[in-house]
């Protein structure tokens, strides 16, 4: 993609045309944001190594299996989630640190990473399924692919937000359609993952092994409570209504990605 700078007819407002971040090439972040930036990174890749040791040491229920989880690679989404999401900040880190500027760094690295949403259509999805799976509920392939779809939708609000201030309007439709469907989609997974948690404590709570939902409970929770965060982040973001800067944004989903 070629950067080409223009702007609005009638105003002496500067907009970007191509660019795969506009947004980002617009603002010179904060060191805040940046640190943020970096904590992510550092944290994401020592959870990535210690999933990654989990899964290769795992010997099954007997302590005897090689590769154990290596057969049952669906156990394995959350290492693929955790690196994918570390990678992905990397392209950040880099970004941060050899600047902003488009024709200096290269499309496809200023891109990875910034261009918001893009890698949530990977990993959100595969935490859907992954959460469906440990609890052995149904509908985990068709919601997960219906999250894909939510979140691309999200991709084009931003897009939306990059080119002409008239089109602007486009943004706040595709938010609003995607937020429609990600209310219902949210509605169907929770009421999905209430019953079957419900069913799993209750034979948990028979054959005397509550202790091991306390980590199932841990997701759960965690997985109800910060999904609203990322829309209601979109909303207030400059993109949204303006409420905050682009280093708070920052800052919001660094930490949401964080827990």
């Amino acid at each position: 993609l070629a950067l080409t700078m223009a702007k609005s007819p009638g105003s002496d407002e500067v907009f970007y045309v191509g660019t795969m971040d506009g947004w980002y090439l617009e603002t010179e972040l904060s060191d805040v944001a940046i640190a943020a930036h970096w904590v992510c990174f550092l944290a994401l890749t020592v959870t990535t190594f210690f999933l990654a040791w989990e899964s290769w040491s795992n010997r099954g229920p007997s302590k005897k299996a090689h590769f154990y989880a290596g057969y049952q690679e669906e156990q394995n989404l959350a290492l693929f989630v955790n690196f994918f999401a570390m990678v992905s900040y990397y392209g950040k880190v880099v970004s941060d640190t050899l600047g902003h500027n488009f024709t200096d760094v290269g499309p496809f690295i200023l891109g990875f990473g910034n261009y918001r949403y893009a890698d949530y259509m990977l990993t959100c999805p595969m935490l859907v399924y992954d959460l469906l799976y440990q609890l052995r509920a149904p509908f985990r392939v068709s919601l997960s692919a219906i999250i894909f779809a939510i979140l691309l939708s999200g991709v084009i609000a931003e897009v939306y937000t990059l080119g002409d201030p008239r089109l602007r309007g486009g943004a706040y439709a595709w938010y609003g359609f995607g937020l429609f469907w990600f209310c219902c989609a949210y509605v169907a997974v929770m009421t999905i993952v209430a019953r079957q948690y419900a069913r799993l404590a209750e034979l948990a709570k028979n054959t005397g092994a509550v202790k091991s939902l306390s980590t199932l409970k841990f997701a759960v929770f965690t997985f109800s409570m910060l999904w609203i965060l990322f829309p209601l982040t979109w909303a207030v973001c400059p993109r949204g209504l303006n409420w905050i800067d682009d280093n708070m944004t920052e800052v919001m989903h660094c930490l949401c990605d964080i827990i």
